[in-house]
């Protein structure tokens, strides 16, 4: 809210330094550090960034600037957040893995790389220069695809029994616990709110088409079915699924 204000440009700044000063106080990894490493530190530049005759628009500039605080806010913290449960995280009674030992072993890339997925960054543009040309955040969408793979991997690695072992890398397991998260939140609460409403949540994906006989897309599944119509609390996830059934 403030970086919307006259002095939105001293808000990033200020939230650097104060992160810089906590991180180093803890240990941790400062700003410019984690942008070596990989994080996406833009400032108003963003994927969402409105260029030419829009920034004469009053109040784009300061729109442009809102989404780029916001942005590099919730990557660093997410990214100090993992970081912080590795150094801490235990293995066979042992202290958990050094910063030096992250660096190393490039996890701390990793966290890097898995976190601007999660956050709607990709270094590449879906589709590549047509991309570019045709979609509004190509690499947005690049993400999302991104966040897909990575958590994919992660699930297909993990055990089904607890005696196995886990072969995820950390950039794989930190996309399948934050992917298995969002779907277990939007489960619950799009759930929750159907039964608020009286209505029940419709769990299939697929259809029969009374006309053609063809299985196509359910426009109903996993949506609040609220007065104003059908809402879905997974946003680009809901659109990345119907994609992928219309293909089939």
């Amino acid at each position: 809210l403030e970086a919307w204000g006259t002095d939105g440009d001293k808000i990033l700044g200020a939230f650097f330094r104060d992160f810089d000063i906590m991180a180093r106080s803890n240990g941790r990894v400062s700003v410019s550090d984690w942008a070596s490493s990989g994080l996406r530190v833009g400032g108003d530049i963003t994927e969402f960034q409105l260029r030419g005759g829009f920034e004469k628009v009053p109040g784009i500039r300061q729109a442009n600037r809102a989404f780029g605080v916001a942005g590099d806010t919730m990557r660093l913290r997410w990214a100090d957040d993992e970081l912080a449960s590795q150094l801490s995280k235990t293995r066979g009674g042992m202290p958990g893995r050094s910063l030096d030992e992250l660096r190393a072993s490039g996890d701390l890339a990793r966290i890097a790389e898995s976190v601007n997925a999660m956050t709607g960054y990709s270094p590449n543009r879906a589709f590549g220069s047509y991309g570019e040309l045709v979609l509004f955040a190509a690499r947005f969408l690049q993400s999302r695809l991104n966040t897909v793979a990575l958590a994919s991997r992660g699930i297909a690695k993990k055990p089904l029994v607890l005696v196995g072992r886990d072969t995820a890398t950390l950039d794989e397991k930190i996309a399948r616990k934050a992917f298995i998260r969002m779907l277990s939140y939007g489960t619950v609460l799009t759930v929750g709110l159907n039964k608020a409403l009286g209505k029940e949540t419709d769990f299939n994906p697929l259809r029969k088409n009374r006309y053609t006989g063809k299985w196509e897309r359910n426009p109903q599944f996993m949506k609040v079915d609220s007065p104003i119509g059908d809402i879905s609390l997974f946003g680009t996830w809901d659109s990345l699924l119907s994609v992928a059934l219309n293909t089939l």
